[in-house]
């Protein structure tokens, strides 16, 4: 009797494309840098297409295809978890250049009776 059984494939599925609903560079008014670090620089931005007022944009540096694609993966991560209390809401995406625009989340001091807003506590 001669044994039947299924050879695995080798070819390799495309990987979707992502998709984000996507901003241009151009439409940002950078107000100041946040921060920066070896992958990327963090800015508060006026985006005047989000009644949100500021709103902030993580911008890659580096151009390799392997920078994007763990950028890509980032923005997919923040996507999927819309809606977590501890975690940024992901708005938007940019693909020239590659940048992720999430909601502005700041300390702010106001119910303590102090009128100040932070973005770090160093800052305090």
């Amino acid at each position: 009797m001669a044994a039947c059984f299924k050879l695995p494939s080798l070819a390799k599925r495309p990987k979707p494309a992502f998709q984000f609903p996507e901003f241009q560079w151009s439409e940002v008014k950078i107000e100041a840098e946040l921060g920066s670090g070896t992958f990327g620089s963090v800015y508060l931005v006026n985006y005047d297409r989000e009644d949100r007022g500021y709103v902030i944009v993580k911008k890659m540096k580096g151009e390799s295809a392997e920078a994007k694609r763990r950028f890509g993966k980032e923005a997919g991560i923040l996507n999927a978890v819309k809606g977590h209390r501890n975690i940024s809401e992901f708005l938007r995406f940019c693909k020239k250049p590659y940048a992720i625009m999430m909601e502005h989340a700041c300390f702010d001091f106001t119910p303590f009776g102090v009128d100040k807003k932070l973005n770090t506590l160093e800052d305090f």
